[in-house]
């Protein structure tokens, strides 16, 4: 079989320069090259040029296919490729500035994950139990219910729902009143408080064996209910001075005002306060003011500390600062 020839293509006018590359049309079997000139003029009525012929080329399958018309190619290409340079250095610009915008959010997005675990955390130390040192006598004054007790019986109970429709827990201990120093008429026969002491729950021996006194909030019912900044102490670490004080001297106190020393110099800044020394100079919240002392109101209205088994005589009652 006589292979076939490649149509002839005309060649560039004398003495012009070729300023086009090479361009190769790629086929299955074989690649024919095509010469292009950049001075081919598609305008015909131009004396003396050559008019841009059809070429073809052979695809080595038995036919000849045509190709596209190359002067044409060369003008659109040389039209084309600034426009579409033009288009990817946009849609490259977009590319970038759609990634900036989207950092800034990012990050606030980060920010604000950290900003809401911070708050978090934060409710949560604000709910542990954290309460200020106060006098027995403060105390005393605080409460609504102070009796003298044993713990008899324990046990965990519901307490209606929180505002998510969580049950709410409560350990409610029984208890055998012996005497009540100030409350209601009627006997306390149990006490309530939170599950755990991170939320102030009290713990208390429900053994029966062990007297407590133990101050809180008057419920209904013959109920209270108490937390770790109330006065609750074992009966038997009282000193004689603050059981007889339970009787009496501390609710002769309850005008008066006692005032914590932040530091030395301290002074009080009205005549009803009784200045507590015993954090800044004992180092203890149960130092001898807090076992040994109440402040009680004069006759002239002013406070003074009165130290003593025995309830104020006259004579201190009716005594003034000079």
């Amino acid at each position: 079989m006589r292979p076939q020839r490649p149509l002839p293509v005309d060649p560039p006018p004398p003495g012009e320069e070729l300023h086009r590359p090479l361009y190769k049309t790629a086929s299955i079997r074989e690649t024919t090259t095509v010469r292009t000139d950049r001075q081919l003029r598609l305008d015909s009525g131009t004396p003396g040029t050559p008019t841009p012929r059809r070429l073809h080329t052979w695809t080595g399958a038995g036919r000849n296919e045509p190709s596209v018309d190359v002067g044409n190619a060369e003008k659109e290409a040389a039209e084309e490729g600034p426009e579409l340079h033009r288009r990817i250095k946009k849609q490259q610009q977009n590319i970038s500035n759609i990634g900036a915008a989207k950092m800034p959010f990012s990050v606030n997005g980060i920010l604000c994950t950290l900003a809401l675990l911070l708050l978090w955390r934060a409710e949560e130390l604000a709910e542990a139990c954290s309460c200020a040192p106060v006098h027995p006598q403060q105390a005393f004054c605080n409460a609504d219910v102070v009796i003298r007790a044993k713990v008899v019986g324990e046990r965990e109970v519901d307490s209606g729902n929180d505002i998510y429709g969580n049950p709410i827990k409560r350990i409610q201990y029984e208890v055998k009143q012996i005497k009540m120093f100030k409350g209601p008429n009627q006997d306390i026969e149990a006490v309530f408080t939170a599950p755990v002491s991170a939320v102030c729950g009290v713990t208390l021996d429900a053994t029966g064996k062990k007297e407590y006194l133990i101050s809180g909030k008057a419920e209904s019912g013959g109920r209270m209910h108490v937390t770790l900044c109330d006065y609750i102490m074992p009966w038997d670490s009282l000193s004689t001075t603050q059981k007889k004080s339970l009787s009496q001297r501390y609710q002769m106190g309850c005008e008066c005002k006692i005032v914590r020393c932040p530091s030395l110099p301290c002074e009080i800044s009205a005549p009803e306060e009784c200045l507590w020394t015993d954090l800044m100079i004992e180092k203890q919240v149960h130092g001898r003011q807090a076992n040994h002392y109440a402040c009680v109101k004069r006759a002239d209205g002013s406070c003074s500390w009165y130290r003593g088994v025995a309830p104020p005589k006259k004579e201190f009652l009716d005594a003034e600062d000079p």
